[in-house]
């Protein structure tokens, strides 16, 4: 069984990086799936979300480089709660690897030059 205290740690630390831009994220074959290297292991968060259901399902992966499991755990969010951390964490992670913030500028340059 996992320490939890450890992967709440891990998470928020990953978080933390994230936000700071310090944490290089990239996308993988799956759609919600985003991973990052760090020193000797591979962190990968993703998105499941049910069918039918309000809540999504995120899940963190640890492996080491030759791809062996080392841990995982998930999150169950809901729209009725604040965002946990493994939720905050898959956001940045888009976020990043998807290069958002840089889309969004462009965007905005490009209708600010109709306007001119």
């Amino acid at each position: 069984m996992p320490e939890v205290n450890l992967l709440y740690r891990l998470a928020e630390r990953l978080l933390e990086l994230t936000d700071q831009g310090k944490l290089e994220w990239q996308e993988t074959a799956s759609e919600n799936d985003f991973q990052a290297t760090v020193g000797h292991y591979v962190v990968s968060i993703s998105l499941t979300r049910p069918v039918f259901e309000e809540e999504a399902d995120y899940r963190i992966r640890v492996t080491d480089r030759k791809g062996n499991l080392l841990e995982t755990a998930t999150e169950l969010s809901s729209a009725d709660k604040s965002p946990g951390v493994l939720e905050r964490l898959f956001q940045g992670a888009r976020r990043k690897a998807l290069k958002v913030d840089e889309a969004l500028a462009d965007l905005l340059s490009s209708l600010d030059s109709l306007q001119r």
